[in-house]
């Protein structure tokens, strides 16, 4: 467990009979970008809020560092996080609204606000008031305040949303050169899975309070692939034909569908072959699913997205 930041097991938060975080069970690893993906109200903020400690779960277990209980509680000085709109004195210089945040804190480190700058993007803001500022700078301002103090778990809540392209990518950015040059393991919330795919190692999907779906990147890609589908009633006989055609990139992913990711050109012979074998076919055709269907597919379509 040494290599694991963050787990949770079953962690379970109720407002009345709602279940806005529903028995989540996710472990985040040392170096990850862990994407964390969800419809707005899917129960994003509040997973991040208790593992920061900002809301008491109804029930579960949260573990930091290897460490649960009291234990966990006094590690939570090693997350940094930025959940909802990053609290800035708008009156103040970025270098200003840093210094403040290591005021409190008890660091009087020479140069490290400058520092943490650099390291957002911000060096050139100068004398400017965030007052002033784009979304984008006020958001990468909100990093680097999470990153006063210099945490091991950098937590982010829809750091992007809201901003237009340019501001996504210098978010992007901050995040990569964080991982990259400083190793730091980062959990980033979206409903925008397509922007995260671009940065995430890993996914978790969360759906009415409930984790629904665990991947990695390498798995998200081959979902989003083009391959072959197909449509029928006895998946097991059907998996012997292919076995037989040697073909070896296949999935059943449910009771009546498989999907086969090598040797496309092939679907008409895999087709004959599958009906002499007695197997009912109901379609079988080549698709390719980008990734913002797979997400809306996963969660039951476009409603409330």
């Amino acid at each position: 467990m040494e290599n694991t930041v963050l787990s949770t097991n079953c962690l379970t938060k109720k407002y009345g009979s709602h279940n806005a975080v529903d028995s989540v069970t996710l472990n985040v690893k040392k170096g990850d970008i862990y994407g964390f993906i969800g419809k707005n109200g899917a129960g994003k903020t509040t997973f991040m809020k208790m593992v920061c400690g900002m809301v008491k779960p109804t029930s579960g277990e949260i573990s930091l560092f290897g460490r649960t209980g009291a234990e966990s509680e006094a590690l939570r000085s090693r997350i940094g996080a930025l959940i909802e709109a990053p609290g800035l004195f708008a009156n103040m210089t970025a270098a200003d609204n840093l210094n403040m945040k290591m005021l409190a804190l008890g660091i009087h480190k020479k140069g490290y606000a400058e520092e943490i700058l650099s390291l957002v993007g911000l060096s050139d803001a100068g004398k400017k008031k965030t007052a002033d500022f784009s979304m984008g700078m006020k958001q990468r301002l909100g990093i680097g305040l999470a990153l006063v103090g210099e945490p091991d778990l950098l937590m982010l809540d829809e750091p992007i949303n809201g901003l237009d392209p340019q501001g996504i990518a210098e978010v992007r950015e901050t995040v990569l050169t964080l991982n990259r040059e400083r190793g730091m393991t980062v959990m980033i919330s979206s409903h925008i899975l397509e922007e995260l795919s671009k940065i995430a190692t890993c996914y978790g999907i969360i759906d009415k309070g409930r984790l629904i779906k665990k991947l990695t990147k390498d798995e998200l890609a081959a979902q989003c692939k083009e391959h072959i589908e197909i449509k029928l009633d006895l998946p097991e006989k059907a998996c012997a034909v292919l076995d037989g055609m040697g073909v070896g990139s296949y999935k059943v992913t449910d009771k009546n569908t498989i999907c086969v990711y090598e040797q496309l050109d092939r679907s008409g012979e895999i087709n004959i072959a599958l009906i002499q074998a007695g197997v009912k076919l109901n379609s079988i055709f080549v698709a390719s699913d980008d990734i913002e269907k797979y997400f809306l597919d996963v969660t039951g379509g476009a409603e409330n997205a």
